[in-house]
């Protein structure tokens, strides 16, 4: 209420009611972009915490309310990786995919992708973005850990053992 009062006193006209009819007038649009931007945070928070299947209907209510949103690449990023070491690969594919087409030029989005793909059975594009993910980072550990996958799959092993997933799981927290 308080930040609701201090925006009136900025702009007396501004509507941030996130349900009005964004076609109406240009502020509402705004609403529609704060609180979208508010569901991915919520949906980020709930993805670190396991919760993946509650970040998912976070993810598309933000979706929803602005379609032009540029989810941040941190949020795409740790939905896909947490979402993976979770158990919800397949789930959470599609914002592994969208998160290498914004921002093909960071190589966690495309080894959290990577892993992904591995987890539902895509070995070759799994090499593929293990592949893109050592090109595009200066991070040794990204590079060593996608090089050591990589190396694993080409040889008809799994590399994502349940030790290897908790391991990772646990790094990430």
């Amino acid at each position: 209420i308080a930040s609701y009062t201090q925006a009136l006193k900025f702009d007396p006209d501004i509507d941030l009611n996130p349900d009005t009819d964004e076609k109406e007038k240009e502020p509402k649009a705004v609403a529609h972009q704060f609180a979208a931007q508010g569901k991915v945070e919520e949906g980020e928070k709930l993805a670190r915490q396991g919760e993946v299947q509650e970040a998912i209907a976070f993810y598309t209510q933000a979706q929803k309310l602005a379609p032009n949103l540029e989810i941040p690449e941190i949020a795409l990023d740790t939905l896909c990786w947490r979402g993976t070491l979770h158990g919800h690969a397949a789930d959470v594919m599609s914002f592994c995919d969208k998160g290498v087409e914004m921002y093909p030029q960071y190589g966690s989005v495309r080894e959290s992708r990577g892993l992904a793909r591995a987890r539902t059975g895509n070995t070759e594009g799994a090499i593929e973005d293990f592949q893109s993910a050592i090109k595009l980072t200066d991070k040794d550990e990204i590079k060593s850990r996608s090089q050591r996958w990589i190396n694993e799959l080409r040889a008809g092993k799994n590399p994502f053992t349940p030790e290897e997933l908790e391991r990772l799981l646990n790094e990430s927290m």
